[in-house]
């Protein structure tokens, strides 16, 4: 820990659970400068970390962030305190559970400038509507890689394409068919866009077509897995 030159990546399970704040004020809080990377097991472990230290810009090296097993309401007040971040980040969400509306995480994660990668599991999810706003200029993230793994429907899929118009990696599971008649008039030009990786349920085939043909033109790779 000397070695001022060194970089840390930091995870924190349930063996770090009983950590004191000494731990933290001097190992953790003086070395903010050198931390590359932060994972942490569950919410109660995030939740002392965020007592202690809040994420801010004061970790100017931080280059991936992953959470596990974090409320959605937990989730949307940490997410709101990342603005201050500056430098590309990779953030990783693990949520065993979810019942509520996805649309505020969402429109949330879109506004976060700093974000280069974004993936977000739910192993339980209710399926209910993704109603994110059609994107203004002001509102098109950054993300290049998106990954998502869980249930929602080709239409839902479109919203979230409009806001993410600079992706060049998208990785999607779990794509059900769409109740509404898809809305391919919204979905924006992805002219960086060279990978896609699907997995399909009850899908219908013009359906899918449509959507491939609206934003083909420039990939390289297309993986589909139908279920």
């Amino acid at each position: 820990m000397e070695d001022s030159s060194l970089l840390l990546k930091i995870q924190f399970s349930s063996e770090t659970q009983s950590l004191n704040q000494y731990y933290y004020q001097n190992f953790i809080i003086p070395n903010k400068h050198r931390i590359v990377s932060l994972h942490f097991h569950n919410e109660s472990i995030l939740y002392k970390f965020l007592n202690i230290c809040t994420i801010d810009s004061s970790f100017n090296r931080l280059e991936s962030l992953i959470l596990n097993r974090i409320s959605t309401f937990k989730l949307a007040i940490l997410l709101f305190h990342l603005k201050s971040l500056t430098r590309p980040v990779s953030l990783t969400i693990y949520l065993e559970y979810c019942s509520d509306d996805l649309e505020d995480i969402y429109q949330i994660i879109f506004r976060l400038s700093f974000l280069k990668y974004f993936e977000l599991v739910i192993s339980e999810y209710e399926e209910s509507d993704i109603a994110i706003s059609y994107a203004t200029n002001e509102q098109y993230s950054r993300i290049k890689y998106l990954s998502i793994y869980h249930h929602y429907t080709f239409n839902e899929l479109t919203y979230i394409l409009s806001c993410t118009s600079q992706l060049t990696h998208l990785y999607c599971f779990y794509i059900s068919q769409s109740d509404e008649i898809i809305e391919h008039q919204i979905l924006m030009t992805l002219p960086n866009l060279i990978h896609i990786t699907l997995c399909l349920y009850d899908i219908d085939f013009d359906e899918f077509k449509q959507f491939i043909i609206q934003i083909s033109s420039q990939l390289k790779c297309l993986s589909v897995t139908i279920q």
